[in-house]
């Protein structure tokens, strides 16, 4: 009984998605680059008011497991920003719909067949920076769940190419927990502390995805590596919608010796595997959280707006 109620809930969850993308068609231009002999495809949006003849920052926005660039573009309201800022957006599709992060997912297609999203990622860079007159130094990266770990592996090998990072609702794969990243980068983080699939204490991603170590020492990683302040500047976000079952606590790694490589971290008490600032539906709550327990999404804040300000004066 149990097995045919989570079967009808995957049913109805993918109707919904082939419905959603049906109905809302992308905006921008699909583009594509050949990794290891694959065409490797991704959205670029840049808003029609844009100065074409002057270089605009880039954000490169990195979808969960199971999703893909074009709802990515259509969940989290970059667009509407760079409308506003001036700046382009691009929206990487994972192959089969999980990113290789590393983290030891033998379920899905990118790591048994060990698929280098690093290499697809640093040649997508190349090719929209040479296209569409980009600032090669305000380029930034914000993924959220398979592809904020997705991020954190990039910012860790290839840090260089980027000004700033974002992950959501993620951690650091438990593999990549030694590495040394290639160099200080401002990075900001954002974890719901009721998350059930990447759990706030680290461990095993649900249904024995590979395994992660805690946000605390998520946040630790980047702050040491960084040469951060040990100790943050702490603010409580006002509750701004109490009937939301979560609250914002804001911390502040400052960057050591007057450099611009501080550690933002968004503990989002009660807040469960979601963007804060977007509310989905009760199917997606289910689905996620099982029968609803630790899914709440924060309102207090937009994850959007809060990534783009952190990012916007940022640069190499």
């Amino acid at each position: 009984m149990k097995l045919k109620k989570t079967m009808l809930v995957l049913s109805a969850l993918a109707v919904m998605l082939v419905f959603i993308s049906k109905c809302h068609s992308y905006q921008g231009a699909k583009e594509t680059v050949a990794i290891d002999g694959i065409d490797r495809t991704y959205i670029v949006y840049q808003g029609a008011l844009r100065d074409k003849n002057r270089a605009v920052p880039l954000l490169i926005v990195l979808h969960g497991g199971g999703g893909n660039g074009s709802r990515m573009q259509k969940a989290c309201g970059f667009d509407a920003i760079a409308n506003r800022e001036g700046f382009v957006t691009a929206y990487p599709d994972a192959l089969k719909k999980n990113w290789n992060d590393k983290r030891g997912d033998m379920k899905s297609y990118a790591h048994k067949n060990n698929i280098d999203d690093v290499k697809f990622l640093c040649a997508m860079i190349k090719a929209i920076t040479a296209k569409y007159n980009i600032d090669k130094s305000r380029i930034y990266m914000a993924g959220v769940s398979n592809g904020g770990m997705m991020t954190h592996l990039f910012a860790i090998k290839k840090g260089g190419m980027l000004a700033a990072a974002a992950a959501l609702i993620t951690s650091i794969p438990e593999t990549q927990k030694n590495e040394i990243p290639v160099k200080a980068l401002p990075f900001l983080m954002m974890n719901g502390t009721k998350d059930m699939l990447v759990k706030w204490e680290g461990g095993a991603v649900a249904f024995n995805r590979g395994s992660v170590i805690s946000a605390r020492d998520s946040v630790k990683f980047w702050a040491e590596n960084n040469k951060c302040a040990k100790t943050p500047v702490i603010t409580k976000i006002a509750d701004k919608d109490p009937a939301d079952g979560a609250t914002v606590k804001k911390e502040v790694y400052a960057a050591a010796g007057g450099s611009s490589s501080e550690v933002v971290f968004y503990e989002i008490e009660g807040g469960g595997h979601t963007w804060p600032g977007i509310k989905f539906g009760a199917l997606y709550r289910w689905f996620i959280t099982k029968d609803g327990e630790g899914g709440n999404t924060c309102m207090d804040i937009n994850a959007s707006d809060e990534i783009w300000e952190f990012f916007k004066y940022k640069k190499i």
